[in-house]
Formats: C-alpha cells, structure tokens, sequence
C-alpha cells in the first residue's frame, strides 16, 4: 500500500479492510471484524461513497449481532435502512431490512422485525436474489416460531432448507430449527 498514491491508498485500503473484516467474522472474530468494518465504513464516508459505507455498515451490524449486542446493531441499522427506503430495490437494501428484523426479533419486538422481514423477502424475490429469499425464509421461520405460529415457522423452515444456495451451515440450522420445532410440539 505504501507505493501506492495517497488519493488511491484510500479506497484500496478501505476494500482491503472489507475482505479482513470477512475473514475475521469467518475465522469467529466478529469483535475485530466489527472494529475493522468500522474503520472501512469512516474511510467509504470520508471518500463520499454512501453505497460502501452503508455495505460496511450492514456487515458491522450483522456482527455485532453475532456477539449479541442487539441494540447496538439495530442503532446503526435504523439509518442506513431510512436512507433505502427512497432508493430502488438492490441487495443491499434486503439485507439491510433482514438484519434489523433479526435485531428487532432478539429485543422482542416481534410485530415491528415481521414488518421488515417481510419486507425484505419482497424485496429479494422482486430481484430475484435466490440465497437472500433464503436467508429471509430461515429469519422469518425464527420469527413465525418465535410468535408461537409452528405450521407458518414449519413453511420457512422448510423452504429455506431446500434451497441449494443457501450455505450448507444455514441450510443445516433451518433443517435443525424445524426439526426442534417438531419436537417441542410433538409433531414427529
């Protein structure tokens, strides 16, 4: 980076801090990934790239969430979706809407996180985005069960189970999250 021109540095640095935060949330450091997003969402706003900031800014969110600090996560999210909220759809804007629902479930505010849930999953098949309606299926699977509705919980489950994009670890948590949902009603 050193060689490379400081008005050039900037952008390249902030994209080299993107994939470490990636790395560092896939090696189980969502603390340093949420440190290093940071960083990368400042130097996208310093460079008036709204676009990568908000992408960053999302990431910082979802990893946060990871080590379970919901408040947080929904604080830096609740902008970011305002901002979608007059702009076109875009994948961003579905993930952005997922994650504060997810975030909206966990403090319980079940009636508020479906509003975005659903949302997003609009959103998703509008584009159509095939791992992100998968990914709001499982999160609106969480919140059907969360919400005592077992057969609507049951049809996320199942739907997000089935697709073959969504990651293996994902694809297996919708299959145990519906397979515990049938124990604990004793549907099995």
């Amino acid at each position: 980076l050193e060689s490379i021109p400081s008005p050039q540095r900037s952008p390249l640095l902030a994209s080299v801090l993107d994939v470490k935060g990636s790395i560092q949330l896939e090696q189980g450091q969502p603390d340093g990934a949420v440190r290093t997003w940071e960083r990368s969402s400042q130097i996208y706003e310093e460079l008036g790239d709204r676009a990568k900031a908000n992408r960053s800014t999302i990431n910082q969110a979802q990893a946060l969430q990871q080590l379970g600090f919901y408040r947080r996560s929904i604080a830096l999210l609740t902008p970011v979706v305002q901002v979608f909220a007059s702009q076109p759809d875009s994948l961003d804007k579905s993930v952005a809407l997922r994650s504060l629902g997810d975030g909206l479930q966990f403090v319980g505010e079940l009636e508020t996180a479906r509003k975005y849930l659903e949302e997003s999953l609009e959103i998703a098949q509008r584009l159509p985005s095939p791992e992100a309606i998968a990914n709001t299926q499982l999160s609106l699977g969480n919140l059907w069960s969360a919400l005592g509705k077992t057969t609507e919980a049951l049809q996320f489950y199942q739907q997000a189970a089935s697709n073959t994009l969504l990651s293996p670890s994902k694809r297996i948590q919708a299959q145990v999250n519906q397979l515990s949902l049938l124990v604990k009603t004793s549907e099995i």
